[in-house]
């Protein structure tokens, strides 16, 4: 298995072009292992190593993607085909699609991580004032953690501000 990836800048600092990486064994770096697995890094501004010519002109290509710079055959072909997928409406609205799909759940991600640590907060605070007025029971202090309702946790905490003791607010918000 090969994974590839061609950069345009130097993730090495060596200003080679062509890194090829291998697994081995963190712990005993000096045990023979072998699983087939290469990581090839291909820097388009390397000027170190001796890659073919093919390679070089590849990868100037990548970085800069014209017609006139798929000097070769394959590269012409290549360049076809990516003319061809990028007027092809079909792809470039699935790629929008895939795009705007991806960033929709990452909203969505971010925002449940917002709700989950407000919900968090609230049910802290409930927990905080209530330990002010004495020993919180677990079963109380699990019922309040286990809250997933924000207007609720709002409404825990206003109560347990106002609470005389543990145990009037544990009778509120069992009767609700």
């Amino acid at each position: 298995m090969f994974v590839i990836f061609i950069t345009t800048y130097d993730p090495f600092g060596l200003d080679r072009m062509v890194y090829t990486v291998k697994s081995g064994c963190i712990e005993v770096p000096e045990l023979p292992y072998e699983d087939g697995v290469r990581t090839i890094f291909l820097y388009t501004k390397g000027t170190k190593g001796d890659p073919p010519e093919e390679l070089r002109e590849f990868l100037y290509y990548m970085e800069h993607t014209s017609k006139e710079n798929a000097k070769t055959e394959n590269l012409k072909r290549l360049h076809e085909m990516v003319t061809a997928v990028k007027r092809d409406g079909k792809v470039g609205l699935t790629y929008m699609k895939s795009f705007e799909i991806e960033q929709r759940i990452r909203r969505e991600e971010r925002e449940e991580g917002r709700k989950k640590g407000r919900e968090e907060g609230l049910a802290e605070a409930v927990l905080d004032l209530l330990g002010s007025l004495g020993e919180v029971p677990v079963s109380l202090r699990e019922h309040v953690t286990m809250q997933e309702d924000e207007a609720t946790l709002r409404t825990w905490v206003k109560l347990a501000a106002k609470a005389e003791s543990v145990d009037e607010f544990h009778k509120q918000v069992t009767k609700q």
